[in-house]
């Protein structure tokens, strides 16, 4: 998921355990989610940021992000509306 601005990008794994991982980089000076749709297909170039997790399932990571997260809401209505 990428913010509405363009600036911060949120992405979820699933380790070898079965749980969920998330890790939100902020883009670069000069650095672009080049390829990438809003939900995050392709990804190149992000700064690293931070990891959160372990969660049990991408339900609970989405509570994690929307308490976390300012832009995490509207960036997810966006995505559902295919915006």
């Amino acid at each position: 998921m990428i913010s509405l601005d363009g600036s911060q990008r949120w992405k979820l794994y699933r380790n070898d355990t079965g749980l969920y991982m998330a890790t939100i980089e902020t883009r670069g000076r000069d650095a672009s989610w080049a390829g990438e749709n809003r939900a995050g297909v392709i990804g190149q170039r992000g700064v690293p940021g931070y990891v959160s997790g372990p969660f049990d399932t991408v339900e609970a990571a989405h509570h994690a992000a929307l308490d976390d997260l300012p832009w995490f809401f509207e960036a997810l209505v966006s995505d559902m509306n295919g915006s």
